[in-house]
């Protein structure tokens, strides 16, 4: 668990050298701000040769000192909203792309995408992607190996030019949003809480009026009747209960209940979906050699038909 930058009053507290430490104190206001540039100096530059001496020193002292958190718990989580951003770019900076956009505060609380997030995301690509733009996705992205590449690596190691590699995403991008493929991946931001949240309070506003109330009073109870009556009334009336009429004669085949439950029900006569909805969960359990399990497994099945 990495510690909090609020539990450090002073730089003082670090074992850094005095050069350092004056370096620090002209460079930065605040404590605040020198651990949150060691944050970012730590997985930006954590593979780079490019590191000056007070910038490693700072980030040896602050991993040691426990204020570091491993580059794992963002790379991949990064990387995916990247491509989230390229899709939804008018939501690009709701998006965690860098550890620049957070703050000490959220990059101790962050939670990044887990192992099976990742997987799914890969998953759902690569079920509506070709092999070529998988491949050119997956490389702009880092989903393969967590590295995000240059459209002119990309092209090189595809032996594609530039311009097809753009073309391909931009391509994918409009896919991504027309067919909506991407799963939800982080909290909302303020402005669509609120979108939803105004929908979502005026649909409880209008079901708290008594005239809906009694609607679905009066249509359970007509359902409740067409399923129970021996007589098969007018279509109409079916259709303003919400039910199939076509129920009447849809044999139970149709449920693909286990063979046991199946023949059971055969023998007691019981051959339509229809004639199991007219049954109580305690009729069933008088059917012969059904048994409890056979019970709950029909009821299961009939789930969506009683909706």
């Amino acid at each position: 668990m990495v510690k909090k930058v609020i539990l450090l009053n002073s730089i003082d507290e670090l074992s850094l050298s005095e050069t350092t430490k004056n370096y620090l104190f002209r460079k930065f206001s605040s404590v605040d701000d020198i651990v949150k540039k060691g944050r970012e100096i730590a997985f930006e530059r954590r593979n780079s040769a490019l590191i000056g001496r007070w910038e490693r020193e700072l980030v040896s002292t602050l991993d040691s000192a426990g204020f570091i958190r491993p580059a794992n718990d963002f790379a991949m989580t990064f990387n995916a909203m990247h491509l989230y951003a390229e899709v939804y770019p008018e939501f690009q900076d709701s998006f965690a792309t860098s550890i620049k956009k957070l703050s000490n505060e959220e990059y101790e609380s962050f939670i990044g995408l887990t192992n099976h997030e990742i997987e799914v995301l890969k998953n759902l690509l690569s079920n509506r992607l070709d092999s070529r733009d998988r491949a050119i996705v997956y490389r702009r992205f880092g989903l393969e190996d967590g590295e995000m590449k240059a459209l002119e690596t990309i092209g090189k190691e595809l032996f594609v030019s530039t311009y097809k590699i753009r073309e391909a995403l931009a391509r994918n991008y409009r896919f991504f949003r027309r067919e909506n493929i991407l799963p939800p991946i982080c909290s909302a931001p303020k402005s669509v809480n609120e979108t939803a949240k105004k929908f979502a309070d005026e649909l409880k506003e209008i079901r708290r009026d008594p005239i809906f109330e009694k609607e679905r009073y009066l249509t359970s109870e007509l359902q409740s009747f067409l399923r129970t009556t021996p007589f098969r009334c007018s279509r109409e009336y079916y259709e303003v209960a919400g039910l199939e009429l076509s129920l009447c004669d849809t044999p139970i085949d149709k449920l693909e209940l286990s063979i046991r439950s199946h023949n059971c029900l055969k023998r007691a006569m019981l051959f339509t979906i229809d004639d199991l909805l007219r049954m109580s969960p305690k009729d069933l359990m008088g059917v012969r050699n059904l048994g409890r399990k056979g019970v709950e497994e029909v009821l299961e099945k009939l789930r969506p038909y009683r909706s």
